[in-house]
């Protein structure tokens, strides 16, 4: 999303009816809260950005000039349990794995079948279910989080 610079040192805003907030806690490997919740508008389904601080300035690459900035987002999670003053959201995008290149059913990892992977906070390998902590997360408390559509959603 293009959204154009305000003011020197300041993020630009969003659109209005998009709900904005900052993640307030990791929970677990594909879940975090958010301080946001049902007296802001939240609502279970809804879908939310985690964005990278400062996104990406855009220059004229004649001039030099800035021409604006982007958002840029590290994934992107779904409200899942919505309270009054915060929303506990959960990663959902999956893929498929490739599977061992002599898959034919066999118990080695080059004979590994194909298997859906979903995305979780991770930096590295871990299940989702498992407690984490802001260092072992690319998503950290405080990040920036906002309200986006599924059909805004690129895949994993």
């Amino acid at each position: 999303m293009i959204i154009s610079k305000k003011a020197e040192g300041t993020r630009p805003k969003m659109e209005s009816s998009k709900i904005e907030g900052k993640v307030a806690r990791l929970v677990s490997g594909d879940e975090l809260v958010i301080n946001r919740g049902s007296e802001q508008g939240v609502e279970p389904g809804m879908y939310f950005g985690i964005l990278v601080p400062g996104g990406a300035e855009i220059e004229d690459p004649d001039t030099g000039e800035p021409l604006g900035s982007i958002d840029l987002f590290k994934t992107y999670v779904k409200a899942i349990e919505v309270h009054e003053l915060f929303t506990v959201a959960r990663t959902f995008r999956t893929r498929m794995s490739h599977g061992g290149a002599l898959w034919m059913g066999g118990i080695s990892s080059m004979t590994q079948k194909p298997r859906e992977i979903r995305e979780t906070l991770k930096s590295g390998e871990g299940a989702a279910y498992e407690e984490i902590s802001e260092e072992d997360s690319y998503v950290k408390r405080g990040d920036s989080v906002v309200q986006v559509k599924s059909s805004e959603i690129p895949d994993f």
